[in-house]
């Protein structure tokens, strides 16, 4: 940029590549259509450790997400039955930066809005805190969406299991978040919230 080098510290990634049986099969991230509903699934933990919130605090935080094996395996399974059985519309994981940004990620990339209710979302925690459950980076979370005429089949395939039904998709362009105590606590254009996400990788 201007004449000058950047460069970023080391990063390890890593790939992984499968086989896909039927591409027809394969759901995308962004939501598909206004009035779909939209769950939840995988439970949210005081686990802001280590986090992007906390990150920008210039904080660490003590708190770090742990991996729960069986559980997580689980929710693979029901995620995987169900995407097999046609019944999932979109999905994403939610982990840097948290369900907000998962489902942000989710609205702007289908230019659709969406309303959530924070209280709906699968949570364990001492502290009653809008920002954790907004932030938490737990493991293995999946935000969903559905065809109301799926419903039925969909929570079948959930018994017993963590997962909230927490609101639906609309067609406003907003990403509208009721917090625990009943109001909003995010209210935004989700255009503005994709511009803000690619702001710095534009130089």
């Amino acid at each position: 940029h201007d004449g000058k080098s950047l460069s970023i510290p080391g990063t390890l990634l890593i790939s992984a590549i499968g086989i896909v049986d039927d591409v027809q099969k394969c759901v995308s991230m962004d939501f598909k259509q206004s009035g779909n509903l939209i769950y939840c699934l995988g439970k949210t933990y005081d686990e802001l450790g280590g986090s992007i919130y906390l990150a920008t605090y210039d904080l660490l935080g003590s708190s770090v997400p742990k991996v729960k094996p069986k559980q997580a395996l689980r929710t693979f399974k029901a995620l995987n039955k169900a995407v097999k059985n046609c019944l999932v519309e979109s999905i994403h994981d939610c982990s840097d930066g948290g369900f907000v940004t998962a489902i942000a990620e989710m609205a702007f990339s289908g230019g659709l809005g969406a309303e959530v209710d924070l209280k709906r979302i699968p949570y364990k925690g001492q502290l009653q805190r809008d920002d954790i459950i907004l932030f938490s980076e737990s493991n293995s979370r999946f935000i969903v969406e559905i065809k109301p005429e799926n419903q039925k089949k969909f929570e079948k395939l959930l018994k017993d299991m963590d997962a909230g039904l927490i609101g639906s998709v609309q067609e406003d362009g907003r990403l509208s978040i009721q917090g625990l105590n009943g109001e909003l606590c995010i209210n935004a254009d989700v255009m503005e919230l994709k511009e803000a996400w690619q702001k710095p990788l534009k130089w």
